[in-house]
């Protein structure tokens, strides 16, 4: 079975990697957040456009070799879970830049359905319906392929 997940939208056009945030989130925020990335592997360059409360459009530009490494993180969204009581995940994949010069950069996160946890103290046999028919998300999926390629693309080590 297949959850939910949203997570930006990657594309390539004219030979850049295209990256922008989710249809979904855009829509529910009213364009009040919205951030595209354009990676050029002839520039060596990652563009950064970002529009925050619609009235503060920001960009930046990165060279490759600013870049130290690519930090990859994960964390569960569920508070319930996430202190070990039984039920449903909800993942977070999180990927920023560091950068040689000191600071991070925020990219973007991908969030969905997680996987069934079993509480500590608690036999799995108890929940066998819900890890049997438990409905899990493309997230881990995509965010790894994204920061796989990102990593190919900069020459930057994934961490």
């Amino acid at each position: 079975m297949i959850g939910w997940s949203i997570g930006p939208r990657i594309t390539k056009k004219n030979g850049k990697l295209v990256v922008r945030t989710a249809m979904f989130w855009r829509i529910l925020t009213l364009g009040l957040d919205s951030k595209i990335m354009t990676v050029d592997p002839v520039a060596t360059t990652i563009h950064l456009k970002r529009r925050l409360f619609w009235f503060f459009p920001s960009e930046r530009t990165l060279r490759f070799d600013e870049i130290k490494r690519i930090n990859y993180s994960h964390s569960d969204g569920n508070i319930f879970t996430a202190m070990g009581a039984t039920g449903d995940s909800i993942d977070r994949y999180m990927v920023r830049l560091e950068l040689r010069r000191g600071g991070t950069v925020h990219l973007f996160n991908w969030t969905g359905d997680g996987g069934f946890q079993v509480g500590a103290g608690r036999p799995e046999w108890m929940h066998w319906k819900d890890l049997t028919f438990d409905a899990v998300g493309s997230q881990a999926k995509q965010s790894k392929v994204f920061v796989t390629l990102l990593s190919e693309l900069t020459g930057a080590p994934l961490v």
